[in-house]
């Protein structure tokens, strides 16, 4: 029991200064974590933030095929319309889309492709799929004619739409590449 008597334990105001710093220590620690976790969730709500934002003006894009509305035309008493399909293009964003690439497949292999340098906002472009194309979807008897019977024409025209897919790549506003599927999928690349 000598060592204890010989040991200076201090007095009352040490002994509350020792656990008092003790006790701050241990917020600033507390404080600390609480802070750095804060910070991580309000960074990752950021990023969720700025993804959306940049995905905001590529969901606006779409691309569809369509029979294009050529006007009837009279001869010698019968009215005919030419057979046409066409690519289009929609930017329904408030900002300009640049290098915009169509791909025209026909199931799973490219046929066609078309490229525009820039599509305005709020517009959509509407591109003539040429003659040489449609004609390996027309009937021997309707190919390389000027037009066909209105009825026909718009059969022929709604047919050959649905037998094509369409894929557009394009540049946003900020200089990052979308592709636009087949199947309507957007995916950065």
């Amino acid at each position: 029991m000598k060592i204890m008597n010989e040991i200076d334990f201090g007095d009352l105001p040490t002994w509350i200064t020792a656990v008092t710093s003790l006790f701050a220590l241990l917020a600033a620690t507390f404080a600390a974590f609480f802070t750095w976790r804060t910070l991580s969730i309000e960074s990752s709500r950021e990023a969720r933030t700025e993804i959306k934002i940049e995905e905001d003006q590529a969901n606006k894009i779409a691309c569809w095929i369509s029979d294009s509305n050529s006007e009837n035309f009279e001869l010698s008493g019968y009215k005919y319309k030419a057979i046409g399909v066409n690519m289009n293009v929609s930017n329904a964003s408030q900002q300009v889309i640049y290098e915009v690439t169509l791909n025209l497949f026909d199931k799973d292999s490219e046929i066609y492709e078309e490229h525009i340098s820039v599509i305005p906002p709020e517009s959509t472009s509407v591109i003539p799929i040429p003659v040489e194309i449609i004609n390996r979807y027309l009937p021997n008897h309707l190919k390389n004619i000027i037009g066909t019977v209105v009825s026909q024409a718009d059969k022929e025209s709604k047919r050959i739409s649905g037998a094509l897919l369409l894929e557009v790549t394009f540049m946003d506003s900020k200089g990052v590449f979308w592709r636009r599927g087949r199947k309507g999928n957007l995916v950065k690349i």
